[in-house]
């Protein structure tokens, strides 16, 4: 009985390991055979490729990042790139979506760097811009975004809620006018200041400036509100705390001195379609023109030119 008890277990053994190596088997080639059926492209048609998934700004296209979509050679689009390997390495310009095909001009040109140097399109320029330098709500601002940009400034320049630029202005080693040293115990900085001075209100005593230093300029990268899903990697770094411009380069330049000087920004939201610059000179209709004085005469005398008025009407 023990003998006969033993070939049964040993039979139950040999039938799992055969259903269990059945299933193994099933289970690779089925697997094997799914991207054999994948590859095969139907007669008359066109491969191009498209990407398996969303691809960020900024990443570089890898191999793993594209799949193939079968169309017709009519229904191509005449813009799409339809050669994989004119894609390897490339960096993107802009968010591709899943299942979206690719154009030359969603990518930068062959060898750009997977940096903001190589997000700037020829002829323009990336200003990046801390989030608490922009007196907006961070929620509006999305990629792809096109704003004019406003530089805000109080009384002589300076922004009051620039706390860097009030340090400079109370430091004793602040060099004044008039010839004051630091550590002059007369320097304006030194002097026991009146109740409220230093601290500049809005009131008639303050002016608020605005200047347009920028237009057209497009969001490629936004700040993001504190992240509110359980699940953002970023939730501990609390979101993205950038904004990154892209701007014609007088634009760009005037926009980064203003933020030197310590001036906030405000963001006026425009057509994405919309490329007209609201400082474009625009033709004069009409000229007014000065009554000439018909009693005013030139008189030249030799190389000496001058001017007499007449006694006469």
């Amino acid at each position: 009985m023990r003998q006969r008890r033993r070939q049964r277990l040993v039979i139950l053994a040999v039938a799992f390991l055969l259903l269990a190596a059945g299933a193994a088997w099933y289970w690779y080639t089925g697997t094997r055979s799914e991207p054999q059926r994948r590859e095969q492209q139907p007669p008359g048609t066109v491969a191009v490729p498209v990407a398996g998934g969303d691809i960020a700004l900024g990443e570089s296209i890898r191999p793993q990042f594209l799949r193939s979509r079968y169309l017709p050679p009519a229904a191509v689009p005449p813009d799409a790139i339809v050669r994989s390997s004119q894609l390897a390495g490339r960096v993107v310009l802009r968010r591709i979506p899943a299942g979206a095909y690719f154009r030359e001009d969603d990518l930068a040109p062959v060898g750009a760097p997977a940096s903001l140097s190589g997000l700037a399109k020829p002829g323009m320029r990336i200003v990046v811009v801390e989030a608490s330098q922009i007196s907006a709500v961070p929620g509006y601002i999305r990629p792809g975004d096109r704003v004019d940009v406003l530089a805000i400034s109080y009384g002589g320049g300076m922004n009051p809620a620039n706390a860097a630029a009030q340090r400079l202005a109370a430091s004793p080693n602040t060099v004044e006018g008039g010839g004051s040293q630091p550590g002059d115990p007369n320097a304006a900085s030194r002097r026991t200041p009146r109740p409220g001075a230093g601290m500049m209100m809005m009131g008639a005593e303050t002016q608020m400036v605005a200047k347009l230093v920028g237009e057209d300029a497009e969001v490629l990268r936004a700040p993001e509100t504190p992240p509110r899903a359980a699940g953002n990697p970023r939730a501990a770094r609390g979101g993205e705390r950038h904004l990154v411009l892209q701007m014609k380069p007088d634009d760009a330049h005037i926009t980064t001195l203003s933020l030197a000087a310590g001036n906030s920004l405000r963001l006026v939201f425009r057509p994405f379609n919309e490329r007209e610059r609201v400082r474009a000179e625009r033709p004069i209709d009409e000229f007014t023109h000065v009554t000439a004085d018909v009693r005013r005469i030139e008189v030249i005398n030799g190389v000496n030119r001058g001017y007499e008025q007449t006694t006469l009407d």
